[in-house]
């Protein structure tokens, strides 16, 4: 293995995607054809896979023969989404690898290899190089939505390494596919096991070992006190503050059922709330009233909580907070019926005071919390190894398909 500088190896060329490919647009079709038939390749697909097989496109239309001979696909041909609503994603390359009959639709460009100078596997990684996207995206027009022509296209300037080092470079980043698919494949499979330990352990349809004793069903005002965090506007979060905090825009996108690590910090105490150890968060504002099921067991004390969290405080030996926080997040319906507001959705808490829920002895939330959190303990670790797969192989094909490191 050797490394280059940054600019391309002098043994490869670099030459326009116009000498080698011919372009045509994809087929429209009348509304009444969609829903069955053939295969039909579509933006979505192009934008979201490398490398597309015909499992893969779950859309269908029906074609007369001509129309299918005239927008089928085969293995080997490249197709370029040309309409996006970002120019970051206009013109976004997808290789077909499949032998089963498919067509491609009006917002996709098929680009039909004149010769085989290009490894199809190859071309799939190559066409999304930094280089050519940088291209690409220049060649984008429209202000509203970006839209990329066939005679844009042609005009895009590709390098092209000899063959064997095209295969060696396909295959590299192949194995790092196959490690980020078996990965993903790992998670569902492990979140779907969890999904129905959820559903089991929080009915009682399923027990752990060694409970046996009824659930009675209660209210949760019955259960808990309700308390309203304050202030902590966006700019009074600091790197490195000197208490912890929540803001309540965090609980949508950086915590779970859990909250172990803050993630924020202010020096804005001037009339904080303070929320403690196995108190249950919740927003109670948002623009979609699913996005307002979202509860949030802490496993720290004295945390500032922001406006708009609602902060639940379990009575003492009755209610375990982790418990709560998973019961909330598995009735997402029962929260759903409790929510308020047409644009702007709101959950109160005189609302969730109403939210009713079997309620087991002390040490069975325990035990059920705990089994839930290892699994998700487990889950999150495989996220961590998916995201670090994906950024290897993003590295990996900002080197290897700009010659910087060489495989033969």
């Amino acid at each position: 293995m050797t490394q280059t500088a940054n600019r391309l190896p002098q043994d490869w060329e670099t030459v326009p995607l116009g000498e080698h490919y011919h372009f045509q647009n994809g087929v429209n079709a009348d509304a009444q054809a969609y829903g069955r038939g053939i295969p039909f390749a579509n933006v979505l697909e192009v934008i979201t896979r490398t490398h597309l097989r015909v499992d893969d496109i779950p859309g269908r239309v029906t074609l007369s023969r001509d129309s299918v001979k005239a927008y089928a696909i085969r293995r080997g041909d490249v197709l370029f989404n040309r309409t996006s609503e970002t120019h970051e994603e206009v013109g976004l390359a997808s290789v077909y690898s499949d032998d089963a009959a498919a067509v491609f639709g009006g917002f996709v460009i098929r680009g039909r290899p004149k010769t085989e100078t290009f490894d199809p596997t190859f071309s799939g990684y190559a066409f999304r190089a930094p280089n050519v996207r940088a291209q690409i995206v220049a060649k984008g027009q429209g202000a509203v939505r970006a839209n990329i022509g066939q005679s844009e296209l042609k005009s895009v300037l590709v390098p092209r390494p000899k063959p064997h080092e095209q295969r060696a470079i396909a295959a590299a980043l192949s194995d790092a596919d196959a490690l980020i698919e078996g990965l993903e494949s790992l998670i569902a499979k492990k979140r779907a096991i969890k999904q129905g330990a959820m559903q089991e352990l929080l009915t009682g349809r399923q027990r752990l070992a060694g409970f046996s004793n009824e659930w009675p069903v209660k209210r949760l005002a019955d259960l808990a006190t309700f308390h309203k965090g304050k202030g902590l506007p966006k700019s009074a979060l600091a790197t490195f503050g000197a208490h912890p905090c929540i803001h309540y825009g965090e609980l949508f996108t950086k915590y779970g059922a859990e909250i172990g690590e803050i993630f924020s910090s202010t020096n804005d105490v001037s009339d904080p709330f303070l929320a403690m150890k196995n108190d249950v968060l919740m927003p109670t504002s948002d623009v979609t009233p699913r996005g307002l099921a979202k509860a949030s067991a802490l496993f720290q004390d004295n945390v500032v909580a922001g406006g708009d969290i609602l902060v639940i405080r379990p009575a003492d030996l009755v209610l375990h907070g982790p418990f709560l926080s998973n019961m909330i997040r598995h009735d997402e319906e029962q929260v759903l019926k409790l929510v308020t507001g047409t644009t702007v959705f709101h959950l109160y808490a005189s609302d969730m005071m109403n939210f009713e829920m079997p309620v087991p002895e002390l040490s069975e939330q325990r035990a059920i919390a705990s089994t839930l959190s290892d699994m998700g303990k487990e889950l999150s670790a495989l996220e961590i190894r998916l995201a670090k797969a994906r950024q290897i192989k993003q590295g990996m094909m900002q080197e290897l398909l700009t010659g910087r490191i060489r495989l033969i």
